[in-house]
Parts: structure tokens; sequence; C-alpha cells
């Protein structure tokens, strides 16, 4: 017989647990700055390459979380395998945010410092990268487009099963897309989300 102080036993933990779909993992990205020696700091961007999923975009370094990582491991694995760099190179000065992601997985994302970096990258994962020094990536305005998730159900879903069957009126996610336009090409997706809540971020620290 399971009784209350059972479940109490089982149940009391000071964390939730976050409700994923099936197959869905979670993610960690790094927002990372490069000094150049004047001591102005840049964001430092990579552009996919044409031999990977999204290929020609443009993304933060980072990638799938491993079942025996944290996040923050992710984001010094993933560094170092897309920028050829050393983990000594890498100081992360803060995490930032964290998104939900494709199948309501969490993306974690981390701003950081990437030392004596010299512009190598592994071409299986990344086809360039560039840097936008930081007081200027401030002073740009993204173009804010609205936008709603919408649900695409089956043909053999069980609308019989819930109360007004197809008229049903299902609720819409809603979430902007941000867009930068730069001489390196378009900023968009969770890459331009990200980046845009960093700034606001950053905008109100440094003011």
């Amino acid at each position: 017989m399971i009784n209350i102080q059972i479940l109490k036993d089982k149940y009391n933990t000071d964390r939730f647990e976050h409700i994923k779909a099936a197959g869905a993992r979670d993610a960690a990205v790094l927002i990372p700055l490069i000094e150049d020696g004047s001591g102005r700091l840049s964001v430092l961007f990579e552009v996919r390459s044409s031999n990977i999923r999204q290929g020609g975009e443009i993304c933060f370094p980072g990638g799938r979380v491993d079942s025996d990582e944290a996040p923050e491991q992710t984001v010094r694995r993933e560094i170092q395998e897309e920028l050829l760099t050393e983990d000594e190179q890498l100081d992360i000065i803060s995490p930032l945010f964290t998104m939900n992601g494709v199948g309501d997985a969490f993306i974690y994302s981390y701003l950081g410092l990437l030392k004596d970096y010299e512009g190598g990258c592994s071409e299986d994962e990344v086809g360039s990268v560039f840097s936008i020094p930081l007081d200027r990536l401030l002073t740009m305005t993204p173009r804010i487009c609205p936008a709603a998730y919408v649900i695409d159900l089956p043909e053999d879903f069980p609308f019989s099963l819930i109360p007004g069957g197809r008229d049903y009126k299902w609720y819409k996610r809603r979430r902007n897309f941000y867009f930068y336009e730069t001489e390196f090409g378009v900023i968009w997706g969770m890459t331009g989300e990200l980046l845009f809540h960093f700034l606001k971020t950053a905008d109100r620290l440094l003011s």
C-alpha cells in the first residue's frame, strides 16, 4: 500500500523536473567575446558548414548536452572542437539564459571571453568565423517579427475524445523572431533571439 509518507519521502526535492518530448536533448551555447590589443570587445560568430544541418546559417558555438555532462562542460567541449582552442583559453564570465528549444528541451547559454584566439575552426562543422564589435552591436536595431507555433495534427488524431472535437481551440505559443542584417549575413532564429536578450542585458548593465 502506498501512503502519504512514502510519497513525501520520494517526492521531497528542491528542484523541478522538466518534461521534454521523446528524444529531445538539451543544448548549450556560448556567446564568445574576443578582445583586441586596445581592449575593445567584439562578439564572435560562426557560419555553419554546408556539410551539416542548417548549413550556411550564423550561430554561436555549442551543441547537444551529453548525458554525462553539465551544460558548462558542453560549452567547453564544443568550443574546443569547433574553434580548435584549448580549455585554458576560455574564461566563462557568467551563465546567461535558458530558452525553450525543439521539443521543449532547454538551451543553456553562457557568456565567455576567448583569449588568444587566432581564427581557426573545424571545417567539418564551421564554414567561417567573423566578429562584430560589441559597442557596434549595441547600436543595432533588429527587425522584430511576431509569430506563433501551431499544432499540426495527424488525420487519425482522436478528435472524438476531446471537447469540441476538430473545432477545439488550441493554444498558440507566441514567439518573436529577431533579424540582424549585417555585412556577413543575417543573424536570426535562436541566435538572433539570444543576441537580442544579451544585448538588452548588456546595455542595461553597461550604461
